[in-house]
């Protein structure tokens, strides 16, 4: 552990006397509001705080977002800290916070500080609460910022939730970032269309969520090993060898699979499978159809995961008609399958 001291300071309380990287390290483990009040405390904390590796701008408790100035205050603390950080690279970077389009300076200044920071994990989270539920929150129509490529190279981890992007921009990042193993999103609207390809991804876990507008979504990725997907209309599924967890949810599937189709055509032969979860399934046609298709490619398939009630039913009624269908056609097929 390195000895050097940011500021130099005489006290003797044994913690203080502690090398930097060590208190640095502790101080990553608070909140950064916690983190930052430590400031207070002599000389010697003053400056630890600004050089923790991760910056997660969560505010706090829901009674925090309320007020008419409660706005202004988180743009002025994310201003405040980036303009104090000292690290020169960034492990974390999260914004947590219902904004909008009229943020987007605000935004693009964030994220060119987190990418001169070589961030390695990058989370966008525009929707934490619903202040008025009667109201959809807007999204922000999210485009790559004008930094060099070289700022892309060191991320691993990117999650976007509730912020309209578009196929294109995502695959802009995939395109981009050679280290890129997690790629998260919710609730893009602006989403209809995606391709998840290339022979040189490493990407391991993907995960598309509540997407109503994605109507084709290629996925051939052959380091991917974990697949969620929710709300889709068309899905393909290539070159995917490592692939062992898979979750799917359909809500009101327009077309999963039609008797016409190529079976290649939609799913390709998984050696590695071994447990499919399906949420949403109520024992109709497509329902079944897919879990066949499920049985006939994935060879060493040992268990299938029913999960008649998808998590936004709430009809006590109507789950318990899915459990009964679901529990009933689910028998004829010849795996363990567990009902949740």
């Amino acid at each position: 552990c390195t000895t050097r001291s940011f500021v130099t300071d005489d006290d003797n309380d044994r913690i203080s006397r502690l090398p930097d990287d060590v208190l640095v390290g502790i101080l990553s483990l608070l909140l950064l509001k916690e983190a930052g009040r430590t400031s207070v405390l002599s000389y010697r904390w003053i400056n630890l705080w600004k050089h923790i590796p991760s910056l997660d701008f969560d505010p706090g408790r829901r009674s925090e977002l309320i007020g008419s100035d409660v706005l202004t205050k988180y743009l002025k603390w994310v201003d405040s800290v980036i303009s104090s950080h000292k690290s020169p690279t960034l492990k974390q970077f999260r914004i947590s916070f219902p904004l909008s389009k009229s943020n987007s300076n605000s935004i693009t200044r964030w994220l060119e500080f987190a990418f001169s920071k070589h961030v390695q994990r990058l989370e966008l989270d525009f929707c934490i609460y619903f202040i008025n539920t009667n109201r959809f929150p807007e999204g922000y129509l999210f485009a790559p910022p004008t930094t060099t490529l070289s700022d892309f190279k060191s991320l691993k981890a990117l999650s976007f939730k509730s912020v309209d992007l578009s196929g294109g921009a995502i695959e802009f990042f995939l395109r981009n970032c050679p280290l890129l193993e997690q790629l998260i999103v919710h609730s893009a609207r602006k989403l209809s269309k995606l391709e998840v390809c290339g022979s040189s991804l490493v990407l391991k876990h993907l995960e598309i969520v509540r997407c109503p507008f994605l109507k084709s979504l290629k996925v051939a990725a052959p380091s991917l090993t974990s697949l969620t997907i929710m709300d889709f209309e068309g899905v393909s599924l290539e070159n995917i060898p490592t692939l062992v967890d898979v979750s799917i949810t359909l809500r009101m599937p327009r077309r999963v699979y039609d008797d016409d189709d190529n079976d290649d055509d939609i799913w390709c032969r998984h050696e590695h499978l071994k447990v499919f979860e399906f949420c949403g399934y109520n024992g109709r046609t497509c329902d079944d159809a897919l879990v066949e298709c499920i049985l006939k490619n994935c060879i060493v398939l040992e268990k299938i995961i029913i999960d008649p009630c998808i998590e936004y039913s709430y009809n006590r009624f109507s789950r318990s008609y899915m459990e009964k269908c679901a529990r009933t056609k689910a028998k004829k097929h010849h795996v363990e399958f567990v009902i949740r």
